[in-house]
């Protein structure tokens, strides 16, 4: 099916360049608009294979990450619904290309998509595993609030793996900021969005905003390090496990002051210093990382 699907994408896009109305079509808006919900399905799939490993080597993870044993999900059953929400969002990717050339609502399809996948995971009916679903939800739940409840094994991982998806929060403020802001995409012969933008997704708010966002990424893990450090006064486990988080910090802020003083350089690019702080903090914290996980995990 992927197979069929992508070569599919790849015509469509080269044969629909223009609309009937021989409007270009908003290519850069519509892949960053899902990107996002591409970002969640490719962790799912990948989360699946972890779980064949898991189980082809003998790995309890049922036990481990303290699941019910009669409801929970296997390899087989992840990567099956993986696998069918990346056939939806191929459909969907080919439905959003068809309405842009008709001029027909175009950039309604990724939001109906993005809208599925939350219905998908919120809805209360017992079909499609609800008590697996409710599990991660209550899982989630945890890893947000994480500085006030004791975190087990399984929230650890869950805020692990939020940390590794800061493109996904990075890409939540062009949504927002899209369908919040920018109220011509609604426009049914619209093929290039506007650049008209509200007042909380332009300048300064637009970048203070990012930069909420892609630290929040990287604030559910370390709280998560500082609370089990607090449970069990293990100062170089967890505190130094939270500075791994805090590098992330640290370059979130200082490429975000890059972009907002970009203008002000324009003339002179390499005179930014916030430029040399950011490669900087990029430089440190990858290295903190890297020798985190080659040592620890």
């Amino acid at each position: 099916m992927f197979c069929l699907l992508l070569p599919t994408v790849f015509a469509f896009g080269l044969h629909f360049k223009e609309s009937q109305s021989e409007k270009s079509l908003a290519w850069r808006e519509g892949l960053l608009l899902y990107r996002s919900t591409c970002l969640i399905i490719i962790e799912i799939i990948m989360v699946g294979i972890n779980m064949y490993g898991w189980s082809s080597s003998g790995v309890n993870h049922v036990l481990i990450f303290e699941i019910y044993p009669r409801n929970h999900l296997t390899y087989q059953q992840l990567l099956e619904k993986g696998i069918c929400f990346l056939v939806l969002w191929f459909l969907s990717l080919i439905g959003f290309i068809v309405s842009s050339y008709l001029d027909f609502y175009p950039f309604i399809q990724p939001l109906i998509f993005a809208a599925l996948m939350i219905l998908f995971l919120i809805n209360p009916t017992p079909i499609f595993y609800r008590q697996e679903r409710f599990w991660f939800l209550q899982k989630l739940a945890k890893v947000i609030a994480a500085p006030f409840y004791q975190v087990g094994f399984a929230d650890f991982w869950l805020g692990e793996q939020l940390a590794s998806l800061e493109l996904f929060f990075f890409d939540l403020e062009f949504f927002f900021c899209f369908y919040t802001s920018d109220h011509s995409w609604w426009s049914s012969n619209l093929t290039v969005s506007s650049s008209s933008r509200g007042i909380f997704c332009t300048g300064w708010t637009r970048i203070l905003l990012q930069t909420f966002l892609l630290i929040l990424s990287f604030w559910f893990h370390f709280a998560q390090n500082l609370r089990r450090y607090r449970d069990t006064n293990r100062v170089t486990l967890h505190l130094a496990n939270a500075g791994k988080s805090a590098t992330g910090f640290f370059v979130a802020i200082t490429n975000s002051l890059r972009r907002a003083t970009a203008e002000t350089y324009s003339k002179r690019p390499t005179a930014n210093p916030f430029l040399y702080l950011w490669i900087i903090a990029s430089i440190v914290g990858t290295t903190y990382k890297l020798l985190w996980d080659l040592k620890m995990d």
